[in-house]
């Protein structure tokens, strides 16, 4: 992966949740590893990406726990084999966690 989208991914504006999701979206390889994004009821985004071993995919997984914002919030679980779930909570247009 050229190391100029490596940078951008690491310092993504995470107001810009939508434009950093397409990103990934768009440069993750769905040949040899799948990516699901899910709505839940209550509006957060259950993301589960799955490398399937692919380097880029993997470089896309070290951005993202590079860019510690994004970590920090949204990090839910890592398994052995390749899977990296996230939960984005829907945020405010203020910038806050939605209340419930």
């Amino acid at each position: 992966m050229d190391p100029k989208v490596t940078k951008q991914l690491t310092s993504w504006d995470i107001l810009d949740i939508d434009g950093l999701l397409d990103s990934i979206e768009a440069l993750w390889d769905h040949d040899y590893g799948r990516l699901s994004k899910t709505t839940l009821p209550n509006g957060d985004i259950f993301l589960n990406l799955m490398t399937g071993g692919w380097y880029d995919n993997e470089e896309i997984i070290r951005a993202l726990d590079s860019h510690k914002v994004f970590n920090m919030l949204y990090w839910h679980a890592s398994t052995r084999g390749g899977s990296h779930m996230y939960i984005i909570y829907e945020i405010k247009k203020t910038g806050g966690i939605k209340d419930e």
